[in-house]
């Protein structure tokens, strides 16, 4: 059954965008990431194969009702956040592996 739980926190993977440290355009990659955010764009990503579960504000009654049965799980998903500190530990365990 959808979504998965893990330790009764929803796992729900987003699309993801990202700014690349040292870009020569960090202009035109913030404006990127700010029209990905807006509220229409959120509304066409729910709306389209993607299915995107919005997390900015959006008029949740435009919102496909195989979409909005995700909603309630938004504010108990598991905090992606927390895994920073296993992240460092892999990236410098794969680098002692694999970068001798």
């Amino acid at each position: 059954a959808l979504p998965v739980l893990v330790e009764d926190k929803a796992l729900l993977i987003p699309n993801s965008v990202a700014i690349i440290k040292g870009t020569k355009r960090q202009k035109q990659a913030e404006a990127l990431v700010d029209y990905l955010l807006s509220a229409e764009v959120e509304l066409e990503l729910s709306q389209s194969q993607s299915r995107q579960i919005p997390l900015g504000e959006v008029d949740w009654d435009l919102v496909p009702e195989e979409v909005q049965k995700f909603r309630p799980y938004v504010k108990q998903a598991y905090p992606l956040s927390d895994l920073v500190k296993q992240r460092t530990l892999t990236l410098d365990w794969l680098k002692s592996e694999y970068l001798k």
